[in-house]
């Protein structure tokens, strides 16, 4: 089952630009999507619409089942969110915010040290917001959006000005929410190295449009074609005897065969031996997903 679903969902600014291409965006249940792309690829405009926070404008979108046509109360009721910076009122403390909320959201009023607790604030209840670390007020909008307890969870780049210590204080949160809690969240992000420590799911955007959707074992596949590279007595006599498209040069006694399949890394091994010319090493070159993210998006 997806929580989130859309079919070629388009939206143009005013300019006539188009700030989401035909989008077909699929979010698992249980999953965490990492929502990836550059800044200005489309992926808060993208969000927005989910949240009915700007109007949907050609294409469907269902979430949890439903539209927000027809279904928008069940739908939001149903969600948390972070989009942006943390709606907080800083004259107040933690806790008076969330009263705030929870009033709004008719949930009981228990949730309110729960999620303090869940966040990792809860002995800070009673601190003024405006004394808070950038980090600690991440929390708290977390806090707020867990507040009514939601299947959905959306955050717009929630590492956002945060230093090492926070981005790994809120990965951990993610992780747990996801598989304590059983929430399923879609995390957007350009801080790809700490996205693919968390994620389940991967979707790469640019432009508007998707460069990638998939598991992040089907992006590790992509990973493993970075190729091989051999280390030999001598390269350039190897690059006539394995003349093809695949092969890179890379020093007098390094080259690297580009995406070769095992049964092509073994003949070319053999024929390089039969040629007497010594292989030293062939190690795999995987690479990290910013790798593939460059190279995906073109960058």
């Amino acid at each position: 089952m997806l929580s989130i679903e859309t079919h070629q969902l388009t939206h143009r600014f005013p300019s006539g630009e188009i700030a989401v291409n035909q989008l077909n965006l699929q979010v698992p249940e249980g999953s965490v999507y990492g929502f990836l792309g550059p800044n200005g690829a489309g992926k808060t405009t993208t969000l927005r619409i989910l949240l009915g926070l700007l109007k949907k404008q050609e294409g469907e979108v269902r979430i949890l089942g439903k539209t927000m046509d027809r279904d928008r109360n069940y739908i939001l009721s149903r969600i948390g969110s972070l989009i942006e910076s943390p709606s907080l009122y800083l004259h107040l403390t933690a806790f008076e915010n969330l009263k705030i909320y929870q009033l709004v959201y008719a949930c009981k009023s228990s949730r309110m040290q729960e999620v303090l607790h869940q966040v990792g604030l809860g002995d800070v209840g009673s601190k003024k917001v405006e004394k808070f670390s950038l980090g600690m007020k991440q929390r708290l909008a977390l806090a707020v959006a867990l507040l009514h307890e939601p299947r959905l969870l959306i955050l717009d780049e929630p590492s956002n000005g945060l230093d090492p210590n926070g981005m790994i204080e809120l990965r951990e949160l993610i992780r747990n929410l996801n598989q304590q809690h059983g929430i399923t969240i879609l995390v957007s992000s350009h801080i790809l190295a700490e996205v693919e420590k968390i994620v389940t799911h991967v979707g790469v955007i640019h432009h508007g449009a998707f460069q990638f959707q998939g598991t992040v074992q089907e992006l590790d596949a992509i990973r493993q074609k970075a190729g091989v590279k051999f280390e030999v007595s001598d390269a350039l006599a190897a690059q006539k005897l394995l003349d093809n498209e695949q092969f890179i040069l890379i020093s007098p006694q390094t080259f690297e065969l580009h995406q070769a399949q095992p049964e092509k890394i073994a003949r070319a091994n053999k024929i390089l031996n039969d040629q007497n010319i010594h292989v030293y090493s062939v190690v795999p070159q995987t690479q990290d997903l910013e790798s593939v993210f460059l190279h995906l998006t073109h960058a």
